[in-house]
C-alpha cells in the first residue's frame, strides 16, 4: 500500500471521518465486500458518518477537509483483499474482554467475602498438583485481593466445601484467561501479516494464489473465547443466586435487608436469567457450514466477522452480569456485618461500589444501579491494582 493511502487513513481517522459500512456481507474470507464500501467511501463514493450524521461521502469529506484518496498501484487491492473488518473489531473487542475479566475477579473476591468462604479452594499446593491453565494464576491474585481478610482465620469460612460455582471459580477463570490468550494470538498473527491473494513475492518476481485469507484458525480461537465467557457468565450467576438464597448463603432471601415486606434485589433474578440465556444462545458455534458462495467457488470460509460480533455481544451482557455481582456482594457483606474485615483490595472494591450505589433500605428500581455500576468497569480497567 502506497504511503499516500495510508496517510490518508490516518488523517480520515484523525478528522473522526468514518466510513458508513453494511454490518453484513463478510463470510470470513477476506472482509471483500465491507472494506469495499470503507474504500469507497475514503474516495467520496457511498456515505460516511461525520459530526453524528450519515452523509454522502464526498460531503463528509470535503466538512472533514480531506481530499479524496489519490490510490496508486496494488492500492485497491490492498485496501479491499483483506480481513480487516474482522481484525479490527476483534482489537477491540479484546480490550474489552480484558477489562470483563479483571472486574469479574474483583467481583468474585467480593463475593468470597460476603458468602464466607472456604479459601481452601485458593490453596497452591493444591493448585500446582494440576496446573491446568491459568488456574494457578488466578487462584494467586485471588488470594492476593482477600490478604488481609478474616476469612483466612480458622472457623471463618462457613463449610467445608462450597458449591461448585465458587470452589471451581479459579479453573473456570483460568480457562478462560488461556481462551483469552489464544484469540490474542492469533489476532497478532493477522495483524502483523498479509492475507493478500494474490501474494506479490518482489524478490522472486512471482505471484502466486493461495488460501491465506482463510480464517479458520482465527475464527476458532473466537469461538473458544466465546464460550469460555458463557461458562464464567454461568458461573456469575449462580454466585449471585447462591446469595440470595437463604438456604445456600445464611442471609436474608433476596439479601433483602428489612425482611420479607420488602423484594430486596429479587428482580435481578429474571435479569441473571435473561442475560444467561442470551450469553448461552451467542456462544453456540457460528463458524461451522457456512453456505457456498460465488457459483460454489467460496465453498468454505469461517464467519468470521460474526464470530467476533457475537463474542462482543456476549461481552456487552457479561458486564451487567458482573455489575450484579458486586452489587449482591457488597450487600452481603453489609449484611453479615463484616465491612470491617474485608481484605485490602476487597474493601476497596467494597467501598467503590458504596461510593456510587447506596444500601438497598428500601425496595426502588435497580437498572441506575446496575447502569452506574457499568460505567464504573468502563472507565477503571484494572480495579485490583491500587
Amino acid at each position: 500500500m502506497s504511503i499516500g493511502v495510508v496517510s490518508g487513513m490516518i488523517a480520515a481517522l484523525n478528522a473522526r471521518f468514518h466510513p458508513a459500512v453494511p454490518a453484513w456481507g463478510s463470510i470470513g474470507a477476506a472482509d471483500l465486500a465491507p472494506l469495499a464500501h470503507m474504500s469507497s467511501s475514503l474516495l467520496g463514493e457511498g456515505e460516511a458518518e461525520f459530526g453524528g450524521e450519515i452523509l454522502p461521502a464526498a460531503k463528509a469529506l470535503a466538512l472533514a477537509g480531506l481530499e479524496p484518496l489519490d490510490i496508486r498501484e496494488k492500492d485497491g487491492h490492498a485496501l479491499v483483499v483483506a480481513n480487516s473488518l474482522s481484525v479490527g473489531t476483534a482489537c477491540l473487542c479484546l480490550a474489552d474482554v480484558a477489562q470483563v475479566m479483571e472486574w469479574s475477579l474483583a467481583a468474585l473476591a467480593l463475593n468470597y467475602e460476603g458468602f464466607r468462604s472456604q479459601l481452601s479452594a485458593l490453596d497452591d499446593s493444591a493448585h500446582a498438583a494440576r496446573p491446568a491453565f491459568g488456574q494457578r494464576e488466578i487462584a494467586a491474585r485471588l488470594r492476593m485481593a482477600l490478604a488481609g481478610s478474616t476469612l483466612w482465620q480458622d472457623s471463618s469460612a462457613r463449610r467445608l466445601q462450597d458449591p461448585l460455582c465458587y470452589r471451581c471459580a479459579p479453573q473456570v477463570l483460568g480457562a478462560l484467561q488461556h481462551s483469552y490468550a489464544q484469540a490474542d494470538e492469533a489476532t497478532a498473527i493477522e495483524l502483523t501479516h498479509s492475507g493478500d491473494n494474490p501474494i506479490i513475492l518482489i524478490e522472486e518476481g512471482r505471484a502466486v494464489s493461495h488460501g491465506n485469507f482463510d480464517m479458520t484458525a482465527f475464527a476458532l480461537s473466537w469461538e473458544q473465547l466465546g464460550q469460555a465467557l458463557a461458562h464464567c457468565s454461568a458461573a456469575t450467576v449462580n454466585r449471585c443466586m447462591k446469595l440470595m438464597s437463604p438456604v445456600k448463603s445464611g442471609l436474608p432471601r433476596f439479601l433483602a435487608a428489612r425482611g420479607q415486606n420488602h423484594m430486596g434485589y429479587a428482580q435481578l433474578q429474571k435479569t441473571l436469567s435473561a442475560l444467561e440465556a442470551e450469553i448461552r444462545h451467542l456462544a453456540n458455534p457460528m463458524s461451522l457450514n457456512p453456505m457456498p458462495a460465488s457459483d460454489w467457488v467460496e465453498d468454505q470460509s469461517s464467519m468470521a466477522p460474526r464470530v467476533v460480533a457475537k463474542t462482543s455481544e456476549i461481552v456487552t451482557r457479561m458486564r451487567y452480569l458482573v455489575a450484579i455481582e458486586l452489587i449482591c456482594a457488597s450487600t452481603a457483606v453489609e449484611l453479615r456485618g463484616v465491612t470491617e474485615e474485608l481484605g485490602l483490595a476487597t474493601k476497596r472494591i467494597y467501598h467503590e461500589i458504596r461510593a456510587i450505589v447506596p444500601p438497598l433500605e428500601d425496595d426502588r428500581a435497580l437498572n441506575i444501579d446496575m447502569e452506574v455500576v457499568v460505567n464504573l468497569m468502563r472507565t477503571n480497567a484494572r480495579p485490583l491494582v491500587t
